[in-house]
């Protein structure tokens, strides 16, 4: 890649970004902008996306020295910081969308002419969809709500049930709730972990009323397993995104945010309950 591709015409047409960051602290910024731009390649090649994008990417700069490399760091350099290149990927889509598209490929026709005339065979799915990152809220909000729906369909009783045990607000949050891109980060956080404690309390929920519907040919039905499917849809996001200590009873007692740090471990109690 590195002797591949010609990453001045990249950094040239995000030359802004250099004089809009480097006004903000009142001291002129540590990295160049084509450090950011072989960054955000870093994460495009290996197709990094959701919340944790940014850290992971810078990490792999920091640890890997094949990428701190190919980014342009020596051995002993202090390399970028994830917010950096956040702020950097945030300013890329407001201000140049399709620069890294258009000029990789640009450049590719250009290495290989005869790529441009050979038949092609694509995704007709893909290239319909409508798909964008999700923040751990959003992420949480929706799997949530695909449960509920399907709850509803197999067992309205105990739907019935989860939404009157259920912090609905804390879920869902209110109508006048401020939205969630103009929080700053101790707000955003704290947004997260109500919400995850509430979609945690609603999968609990959600699980025992299912289970209390026992065996029959019922669970072979296609909104039966969709249900199951949507139990492992969200209890995968808590357990990749969140630490969560649990009561004896099942309630959870503390949650928090999964960092590189924690090691986290569900408890026999929890396993069994939720995750089969």
């Amino acid at each position: 890649m590195r002797k591949q591709v010609d990453f001045s015409a990249l950094a040239q047409a995000c030359a802004a970004f250099y004089v809009y960051n480097g006004q903000r602290g009142g001291q002129a910024p540590s990295y160049t902008v084509s450090q950011l731009c072989r960054a955000l390649v870093v994460k495009y090649l290996h197709d990094w996306s959701g919340a944790p994008w940014a850290r992971r990417t810078a990490a792999e700069i920091r640890s890997h020295s094949l990428v701190r490399w190919f980014v342009g760091y020596g051995l002993r350099e202090a390399t970028l910081d994830h917010v950096t290149l956040w702020r950097f990927e945030q300013w890329v889509k407001q201000h140049v969308p399709r620069l890294f598209f258009d000029e990789t490929l640009r450049q590719i026709d250009q290495a290989h002419p005869s790529e441009r005339v050979r038949t092609q065979l694509g995704d007709t799915f893909a290239l319909v969809s409508r798909a964008r990152e999700q923040s751990r809220t959003e992420l949480l909000r929706d799997a949530t709500r695909r449960l509920f729906g399907y709850l509803a369909s197999v067992t309205p009783h105990g739907y019935a049930r989860v939404v009157a045990g259920v912090a609905w607000a804390d879920l869902f949050g209110q109508p006048t709730e401020r939205p969630e891109r103009f929080l700053d980060k101790p707000d955003r956080d704290a947004l997260e972990i109500r919400t995850a404690t509430a979609a945690y309390e609603g999968l609990r929920l959600a699980t025992a009323q299912r289970q209390a519907l026992a065996t029959g040919p019922h669970t072979q039905d296609l909104v039966y397993q969709a249900l199951l499917r949507w139990e492992n849809v969200l209890g995968k996001i808590l357990r990749d995104e969140f630490v969560i200590t649990c009561a004896p009873n099942g309630c959870a007692t503390t949650v928090t945010h999964h960092t590189a740090k924690t090691n986290f471990k569900v408890s026999d109690r929890w396993r069994g309950f939720l995750f089969p």
